[in-house]
């Protein structure tokens, strides 16, 4: 891609993403796990093909948000390299994400005790602070939804790694070593699988990012109707979700299905033109970090909260009343950690000052 020509994926556009892939994450964890509904929480479920309902056949297809994150982070690498190569910017990243983490953990303690309801102690508390041991199943109140927050930290801390790796002049090479380190990352086993698990995205989205894949498909497909692009998003779906029953491992294609959904999903918007819709899903990208956190609140500890959000009954209703609710909480989380953040630098500021 030439230095002069606009990237497909831009700033604008990864938001876009980021605001899709969130609200695929919450319909998949409010609708896709009856074990995660307590005391009869749960909802009317619409139309059924061969008993399953519309509803999980989408919430089951929503796991695929979980890529587009990493694929998008991957793609960001290598687009902004001077941002992932030194341990200055490196360290400042993954001070600045984990702090961000750290205010919404807080709340949610708070929370927790509010409720007296069980708080991680002692070892469960330190991987808490890290995104592990985290979950519905965990007997005590935690951010349900935060191991990603492990593997983005350790994608960051071997960024430069990656960097270097694919500094190669070889598309076919680039091929190579990505397949070396799926079947690398395939022999890793425990804790360390899941961490590990969606960095081949992320390295697929430095792939596509370094060849500018996404503009040479563009320049071929620009004139297309957005019908092929809506049936294009049909068909990843149907063939993820085929290839999930077949017992394949789809780790390996994973990031070319978040890929295509990713060109496809950008299309539909450009050619859509729907000004209004794209500023929301922007503004649900803008604040994505904070809501995959927030919308734990309801498969965690005693779960108050949660016969509220399905208290309308009809799936649409809770989707949208889950994320409604949720949006003011987590823009005025970023207020909180915005406004704590700049005071401790200012602080920190003046203390070196004085030095």
């Amino acid at each position: 891609m030439s230095n002069n020509e606009i990237d497909f994926l831009g700033r604008k556009e990864a938001k876009l993403i980021a605001g899709v892939a969130i609200l695929m994450m919450i319909f998949h964890h409010i609708f896709g796990f009856s074990e995660y509904r307590i005391n009869g929480n749960d909802f009317i479920e619409s139309i059924t093909i061969q008993g399953i309902s519309i509803e999980r056949m989408i919430a089951a297809f929503g796991k695929l948000c979980v890529a587009l994150f990493a694929f998008c982070s991957g793609y960001a690498i290598w687009k902004r390299q001077e941002d992932y190569l030194h341990i200055r910017e490196i360290s400042s990243r993954i001070i600045r994400f984990l702090y961000n983490y750290w205010i919404i953990l807080a709340l949610f303690l708070l929370y927790g005790a509010m409720l007296k309801d069980p708080l991680p102690q002692g070892f469960d508390f330190i991987y808490n602070l890290i995104g592990l041991r985290t979950g519905p199943q965990e007997p005590y109140i935690n951010i349900v939804f935060a191991w990603y927050v492990a593997t983005y930290v350790v994608l960051v801390l071997i960024s430069p790694f990656l960097l270097k790796l694919f500094s190669g002049k070889l598309l076919w090479l680039d091929i190579l070593l990505y397949i070396a380190i799926l079947l690398g990352i395939d022999l890793v086993q425990g804790v360390w699988h899941s961490i590990l698990g969606p960095i081949p995205v992320a390295v697929f989205g430095m792939i596509v990012s370094k060849w500018g894949l996404f503009n040479r498909l563009n320049s071929i497909t620009h004139q297309y109707s957005i019908w092929i692009f809506l049936i294009a998003v049909i068909c990843i779906a149907l063939i993820r979700q085929a290839l999930i029953l077949l017992n394949w491992k789809i780790v390996g294609i994973e990031g070319l299905f978040a890929a295509l959904f990713i060109f496809a999903i950008i299309n539909i918007f450009r050619k859509l033109s729907w000004l209004f819709l794209e500023k929301i899903v922007i503004l649900l990208g803008r604040y994505s970090m904070n809501l995959w956190y927030l919308h734990g609140i309801f498969f965690t500890g005693s779960r108050p909260l949660q016969e509220l959000l399905y208290s309308p009954q009809y799936s649409l209703f809770i989707f949208v009343f889950a994320v409604v609710g949720l949006l003011p909480v987590a823009i005025g989380c970023s207020w909180i950690q915005k406004t704590i953040y700049q005071y401790i630098v200012c602080k920190l500021d003046k203390i070196l000052k004085v030095r």
